[in-house]
């Protein structure tokens, strides 16, 4: 009738509870070659959005991937040096050097080719062999007196015919001024030389000619400054 308040009582009602979501993703780091990644894997309530779980997972380092092996530094071995070259292998992901091997390879060695014979124009000739990888490279032995077969060498010097002596023009057995005038006086179409064997002997360098080289290594010769037999 007058509204006045009788009684009170507080009745509790028992909370709702959280209602889980579905596990959500955060903070995701994704994993390398050489280091591991993580995200945590989190829950929250579908009502009131508080989280009601946070779990971090691990996730293991992915590991290189190795590539095909590239060869790098490169020394092409020659005649007399080894040579040598790495064998290089890359991760095809991160571009890491994953390996490196240093291969060495044997020197060629000569590739001598026939032995050739030079008449070194004095009574000797000299041996000599080119190699077949590098023509720079020459063997060559000391020098040898001519050994002649049926009047041959095998550089193909001729056996002077006896009694000859390069030099001496006018055949008495001893080269002096007298054969250097005939020469000159021959060279200077004054007086030519016909006799066959003077010719051959006024010929000092063999070279099919009587010329002024001839003359100069007659006098440097009768001079004693430089022999030609």
């Amino acid at each position: 009738v007058c509204d006045a308040e009788l009684s009170r009582e507080t009745i509790v009602v028992d909370a709702l509870g959280h209602t889980e979501g579905e596990a959500v993703v955060e903070n995701n780091v994704a994993p390398d070659c050489e280091n591991a990644g993580s995200y945590d894997k989190v829950v929250y309530c579908t009502v009131c959005d508080a989280e009601l779980s946070r779990e971090t997972i691990v996730v293991d380092a992915l590991g290189h991937t190795e590539g095909e092996a590239v060869v790098e530094n490169n020394v092409a071995p020659d005649c007399e040096n080894a040579g040598s070259y790495d064998k290089v292998v890359y991760c095809t992901v991160c571009d890491a050097e994953l390996s490196r091997e240093t291969i060495v390879v044997d020197a060629l060695g000569h590739d001598w080719g026939e032995v050739e014979y030079t008449d070194n124009k004095d009574g000797t000739h000299t041996a000599s062999r080119v190699c077949g990888n590098d023509a720079e490279h020459v063997d060559s032995e000391e020098p040898e007196e001519h050994q002649y077969v049926e009047g041959s060498c095998v550089c193909g010097a001729t056996e002077p015919v006896a009694g000859t002596m390069k030099g001496d023009i006018d055949l008495d057995g001893d080269v002096d001024a007298r054969d250097l005038t005939l020469m000159a006086r021959h060279i200077a179409k004054i007086e030519s030389i016909t006799d066959p064997a003077a010719l051959d002997n006024a010929d000092i360098n063999s070279d099919g000619d009587i010329s002024a080289l001839d003359l100069t290594k007659l006098a440097r010769h009768i001079a004693k400054i430089e022999s030609i037999n």
